[in-house]
């Protein structure tokens, strides 16, 4: 996202790495694109990290070959200590055989950005100040180092992920407020925050 006008389509033999390289160099928004439809492995996608700004999480596209779904991958790479965002896309191509608006609208971004215009964006989404969805907004959020608050549209359960199988979950259909709080009552902290990363799910 964000590439100027005059960006030189690929030469006779360029590799992905250095076309990605080239467009970094020009300052655009990189992200490493449905992994789970190409069933990337992390040795594979490790070269583009330090070019790329995030992981497409969810592809509405790829669920023709039934891998919709990054989150396995973008979780095995903040495992590793890599930390990029998350963005959503549906990727339509408008020939799905269901209906040509079939793979419509299934995933976007909501920028938090300072003006409706295209710097203004791209400046906000290389900040992380954005999240993706499929469906359910978000009205606020928050994180003190303590306690994340979120509040959204109304949704069925609110799911605090981190490492491994560890979690926390509200469920309540139709509610649209929650707070985690990131240590227990000895003061240790929760499980699933111990290795530095965790992610808010809203469904």
């Amino acid at each position: 996202v964000g590439l100027p006008l005059e960006f030189a389509i690929p030469g006779e033999g360029e590799q992905a790495l250095e076309l990605v390289k080239r467009a970094h160099a020009e300052g655009a928004f990189i992200s490493i694109a449905h992994p789970a439809w190409y069933a990337l492995t992390i040795e594979e996608t490790m070269p583009f990290v330090p070019y790329s700004h995030a992981i497409e999480i969810h592809n509405t596209g790829s669920a023709d070959v039934d891998r919709p779904t990054s989150w396995h991958f973008a979780d095995q790479m903040y495992a590793r200590g890599v930390k990029l965002g998350a963005v959503a896309a549906d990727d339509a191509h408008f020939n799905d055989p269901r209906g040509d608006l079939a793979d419509v609208a299934g995933g976007w971004v909501h920028v938090k950005a300072d003006a409706l215009d295209e710097q203004a964006i791209l400046t906000a989404l290389k900040a992380g100040d954005y999240y993706s969805s499929t469906g359910p907004e978000i009205e606020d959020l928050s994180f003190d180092g303590e306690v994340l608050r979120v509040t959204t549209s109304p949704v069925d359960q609110y799911i605090v992920s981190g490492a491994g199988a560890r979690f926390a979950r509200t469920y309540r259909p139709g509610q649209t407020t929650a707070e985690f709080h990131i240590r227990r009552d000895d003061g240790s902290l929760q499980p699933w925050a111990q290795k530095n990363f965790f992610r808010l799910t809203a469904v």
